[in-house]
């Protein structure tokens, strides 16, 4: 009952039950090793935080145990030597609070949820209470045998050995306590090792299980899948074979099965598929020749027409070239009248600048002119000013003269009067000589101002002479500059002229221009047509070809349809 059950599920719920399965099997193996792990993990995380810390520090308190006799041996051997019994004293105490600090830390370890018996903790509590008294014991010894100077170190010794019984009843309380971390370890190490056995044991147990369930699904699944498949596959082969006229009985109801139906299914439409290829097989020869004939007449149109096309073509060209030739003389006409428009408008430029030097020359002569005539009255207004100087030159020579007379009579006078007329006569004697002086510097003043008349006489020539050259400069070069107007002014208009006149062979290169793209597209068009006229012939070609290949097909198909089997 199962077994048609399962024959009946999807391809695809076999194989998901098989991994299911299989996926069960394998959850079932994971749990139990990782259940086993987390507790092996827990225990070795407790190993490492109780029981070892535990051993370690009981092995620790023996070691110190041990320092604190070596200390103790090494202070009673230096007596008399009191910076070394301090020294070593001081060491022991370090090690004491040492020691102190791990029985606190041993304590509270076995107070925590560690399997300890209570004689353990009783040994660890009576070794604290002993090494307290060692500790008192052996300071107030050191004491006395640091500030002695008639002890010995067997007289230390002797003093020492009621005290010597803490401390061995210090370590045989920390003995017990290592044997028992020992013990605690073993007893953790069996429980793992125990678990893991048991794991592998659970795990084999599964893991045969699981592979033999797997084989028994496996070709459970196998046979389900591999039988119909078998069977599909010799009807697919029978199909190839051009058989047609059977079914394959389908007993599932799964993807193969599905499979199996739509195979049949497939069978049935080749079947009326083929039935209709082998009736259009006739029409499709029949087609063929009509197709055969109409493709020969298309050939010789297509022929005419590429020749008329292939005509024009030439044509066209022709007339693109003659276009082209027009527009490159257009072209060169355009540019030499470029050139010269160019180069009148350059001249322009310059006329318009010596026509501008012209006028500013103008301006300076005239600027000249008016400076020399400038000249020429302070030049003559230099003349009569010396002219008056001269005047005054001709007043003072009269007034020496007179000064001179008077002189000569005032020494006459005093020649008359004598003894008192001797200091008149002194002063007429200087007034004589300073009015001869005065005459001298007049007449020295006079030919001077004579110098300086004639001189500026000669210049107020040069000047007049310099004026009047410089009028008939300005005269020629108003003349200049009116010339030079006037050729700028006909400058301009030939200028305007040639700008007008290249503007039009632009108009006209342009206007070319566009007929000669007109005109290859017109021959690039009238290609494209001759193109296709010569496609259509190859293709009219190509039409008579294939209506031949497909009367020839027609009369293959017929046979290659006659080997199938229709008719059950």
């Amino acid at each position: 009952m199962w077994l048609s059950s399962f024959r009946n599920l999807s391809l695809r719920k076999k194989l998901v039950a098989g991994f299911l399965f299989t996926s069960l099997i394998t959850l079932l193996i994971g749990g139990k090793s990782l259940i086993t792990l987390s507790a092996n993990t827990k225990s070795i995380h407790r190993l490492q935080e109780v029981e070892l810390a535990l051993l370690v520090t009981a092995e620790q308190l023996e070691i110190l145990a041990l320092n604190h006799r070596r200390y103790e041996k090494d202070t009673f051997l230096n007596i008399g030597k009191p910076d070394k019994q301090q020294n070593y004293l001081s060491k022991f105490n370090k090690v004491s609070e040492k020691t102190q600090t791990l029985l606190s830390k041993a304590t509270a370890l076995l107070e925590s949820d560690i399997k300890v018996s209570p004689e353990v903790k009783q040994a660890l509590a009576q070794s604290q209470s002993a090494y307290g008294n060692y500790v008192s014991g052996f300071q107030q010894i050191a004491e006395q045998v640091i500030v002695s100077t008639t002890l010995t170190p067997q007289d230390a010794n002797k003093l020492m050995m009621p005290i010597k019984d803490y401390i061995y009843a210090f370590e045989e309380g920390i003995g017990k306590l290592t044997k028992e971390a020992e013990a605690l370890i073993a007893e953790v190490t069996r429980e793992m090792a125990a678990n893991s056995s048991q794991t592998r044991f659970i795990i084999g147990i599964f893991v045969l299980a699981g592979v033999a369930c797997s084989i028994v699904l496996g070709v459970i699944i196998s046979l389900a899948i591999s039988r119909p498949m078998t069977q599909a596959t010799s009807f697919a082969e029978r199909l190839a074979a051009g058989d047609f006229s059977s079914s394959l009985p389908s007993y599932h109801n799964d993807e193969i099965g599905q499979c199996i139906q739509a195979l049949n299914r497939m069978s049935e439409q080749l079947k009326t598929t083929l039935r209709q290829v082998v009736d259009g097989v006739t029409t499709l020869n029949v087609s063929s020749s009509d197709l055969s004939t109409i493709a020969t007449q298309m050939d010789t149109e297509a022929k005419s027409t590429a020749s008329t096309t292939d005509e024009v073509a030439g044509a066209t060209g022709q007339m693109t070239m003659n276009i082209d030739s027009v527009a490159g003389a257009v072209e060169e006409s355009f540019t030499n009248v470029s050139m010269v428009a160019a180069a009148t408008e350059e001249m322009a430029a310059t006329i318009d600048n010596l026509a501008a030097n012209a006028t500013q020359a103008n301006s300076i002569s005239k600027e000249a002119v008016q400076q020399a005539t400038d000249a020429a009255e302070l030049m003559s207004s230099l003349g009569k000013a010396a002219n008056e100087i001269n005047q005054v030159t001709e007043t003072i020579t009269e007034i020496s003269e007179q000064t001179n007379l008077l002189a000569l009579n005032a020494t006459i006078e005093s020649a008359r009067a004598g003894e008192a007329g001797k200091g008149f006569a002194v002063v007429a004697n200087e007034i004589k000589e300073l009015a001869k002086q005065t005459a001298s510097a007049t007449m020295d003043i006079k030919n001077r101002v004579s110098g300086v008349q004639s001189t500026t006489q000669k210049a107020v020539t040069q000047i007049n002479h310099v004026a009047q050259v410089i009028t008939s400069i300005n005269d020629i070069i108003s003349g200049i500059a009116t010339a030079v107007g006037e050729q700028s002014v006909a400058t301009r208009e030939i200028t305007s002229n040639i700008s007008q006149a290249s503007a039009g062979l632009h108009d006209v290169n342009a206007n070319i221009g566009n007929s000669a793209q007109i005109a290859q597209s017109i021959a690039e068009k009238i290609v494209f047509v001759n193109n296709s006229t010569e496609l259509v012939l190859t293709n009219s070609g190509s039409v008579r070809q294939r209506s031949n290949d497909l009367s020839d097909l027609a009369g293959q198909l017929h046979r290659t349809v006659s080997v199938f089997t229709l008719n059950s």
